[in-house]
């Protein structure tokens, strides 16, 4: 049984700049989407809202991926805000009632599981003629072989990402629907939920221009590294022995005569 690293079982080669590029040579921006309170709307709001909707789809010439994720809320920031606030409340009927209220909270959550919804739209560009497959559906292990991409390759593909992304959230803005695109570390956040959904509740990712890490090397690389630093310093002072003598005038060490001469009468 091969033992196979958790990332080379990804299908993710690199994040760079907002942009997740695959292993098969695609590279996708993730828009992340506020949707509107469709109930709230007439009927007359509503109709407009799905023409506008049907005719986004018919309008566009390339595959996008809808992605709805439900996680549950994490509330401790917000009894953390509260109890900040409490604390800088003199009023004694405020303080009351903020207790209460961040009790009931506190209940809330441990009886019924909060969820929270999140909307992304994924715009994906790739060279190779096979766009057939969604984007997160090639996630985990990929049977394709890796596609070496080029600076000017991915530079000029860059170029025809970005203007799909300006399509999908021009349009997204017809809609009156808010769309953002998420930049790297969002990305990271991203995915670090869907693969550790536990986790991620308790364990928040620090960002990533933050992150500093030091190059590990094997131990034959340390031991050939220390043997050279060895021989360097050995070089270094052979050659001051020969290049700075020692002077052989050196006036020589004072003893203490009284105290010898003191000895010898004491003995």
């Amino acid at each position: 049984m091969s033992n196979l690293s958790t990332q080379s079982s990804l299908n993710i080669a690199d994040i760079r700049n907002g942009i997740l590029i695959t292993r098969d040579g695609k590279i996708s921006k993730i828009i992340e989407t506020k949707p509107v309170n469709f109930a709230l709307k007439s009927e007359d709001d509503k109709n407009a809202l799905i023409g506008q909707f049907q005719s986004f789809l018919n309008s566009l010439s390339f595959p996008i991926q809808i992605l709805v994720q439900s996680r549950k809320i994490d509330i401790s920031p917000y009894l953390a805000y509260l109890k900040q606030k409490l604390d800088k409340t003199e009023n004694q009927l405020m303080r009351l009632q903020v207790s209460e209220y961040m009790a009931f909270i506190d209940k809330l959550t441990q009886l019924a599981n909060i969820m929270d919804k999140k909307f992304y739209v994924v715009v994906s560009f790739t060279n190779i003629k096979n766009e057939t497959k969604g984007f997160f559906s090639n996630l985990f292990g990929s049977s394709s072989k890796d596609i070496k991409m080029t600076e000017s390759e991915f530079e000029k593909n860059t170029k025809e990402l970005d203007q799909r992304v300006n399509t999908v959230t021009q349009s997204l803005a017809t809609m009156e629907i808010q769309s953002t695109v998420l930049s790297t570390q969002k990305i990271i956040e991203l995915y670090y939920g869907i693969y550790n959904p536990q986790e991620s509740l308790e364990e928040h990712l620090i960002e990533t221009d933050k992150i500093q890490a030091q190059v590990i090397q094997s131990e034959d690389k340390n031991t050939i590294q220390q043997a050279i630093t060895d021989n360097v310093k050995k070089e270094e002072q052979q050659k001051n022995i020969f290049t700075n003598p020692q002077p052989q005038n050196q006036p020589a060490p004072q003893a203490n005569t009284n105290n010898e001469t003191k000895n010898r009468f004491e003995s």
